[in-house]
């Protein structure tokens, strides 16, 4: 049983929405890790009782410790912080991950029956040890890459603003219209399969214009994203994750990097992490 278990921070580069029908999404992991470690004294730290590793523990957690989680992101939305919870409770009690355990367990706890159910692909990434993870639960496939674009960086940005997703989820109706965004991510895999950038930036590009046609982009994120494409050297910009309304993707050409993270630092806009962040397994 390990004392203490890291886990990266997870970013939907691509498909998300898409992923709640177990259609194909491309997830990245980032450092820094959250931490989750065994303490001395009972109970719970940083962890709520009712969040879904909150009430894993108190079906399967000892009696006679507790658990401390550490955040680096001090709670910022977007990033991964309740899946890396639910991992780690899951790790400390197991020496080996059974995924299929862990995900029927994950749903227990996490979805309550009402509205669409999580999709789970924080979990599955989050626990794999490349920082490129490709899912498409229908067809029972995950893929792990490394970054393969040496032309090309991103940074991630957080918006300051935060959607919890299971309440997004109990009110969220998907249209049929959905399935048209799969074309996109496939796309985007094949862009990583032959490390084609350019393919990548149009499919980002074009995600990001479906999303928006489907209602499904925050108005603060719509301004943020609309400012930032107006920079020289950005190739292409997307919300993440609900609404795209907690991170913001900016991918760049790796030679401008340095220059356009100096614009957004002025802009006063919080950069989280760049491809350097990419995590590979401890």
């Amino acid at each position: 049983m390990p004392c203490e278990v890291k886990i990266p921070a997870k970013t939907f580069l691509i498909g998300e929405y898409v992923a709640l029908l177990g259609g194909p999404a491309i997830l990245l992991n980032t450092s820094p890790y959250f931490s989750l470690k065994i303490r001395q004294s009972k109970g719970l730290a940083g962890i709520h009782k009712d969040s879904p590793a909150g009430k894993w523990w108190q079906k399967y957690g000892s009696k006679d410790t507790g658990i401390q989680f550490d955040d680096p992101y001090f709670q910022k939305g977007g990033l991964g912080a309740s899946s890396a919870q639910f991992i780690g409770m899951y790790s400390i009690k197991n020496d080996i991950i059974d995924e299929e355990k862990l995900l029927s367990d994950y749903y227990q706890f996490a979805w309550n029956g009402e509205g669409l159910r999580p999709s789970a692909y924080d979990i599955l990434a989050q626990t794999k040890k490349y920082p490129c993870v490709f899912i498409e639960k229908n067809k029972n496939d995950i893929e792990e890459w490394g970054w393969p674009f040496s032309d090309l960086g991103f940074l991630l940005i957080h918006t300051g603003k935060k959607i919890a997703t299971h309440n997004h989820l109990q009110v969220l109706q998907l249209t049929e219209n959905v399935n048209t965004l799969k074309d996109t991510v496939y796309k985007a895999k094949t862009a990583f399969l032959t490390k084609d950038s350019s393919l990548l930036t149009a499919a980002i590009n074009t995600y990001y214009q479906q999303l928006n046609a489907l209602h499904l982009v925050a108005s603060h994120t719509q301004d943020i994203v609309n400012l930032i494409n107006k920079m020289p050297g950005v190739l292409a910009c997307k919300g993440c994750g609900a609404l795209g309304a907690d991170t913001i993707l900016v991918f760049v050409a790796q030679n401008k990097l340095e220059s356009i993270c100096q614009k957004l630092k002025k802009m006063k806009l919080d950069i989280i992490a760049t491809q350097q962040d990419l995590i590979y397994a401890l």
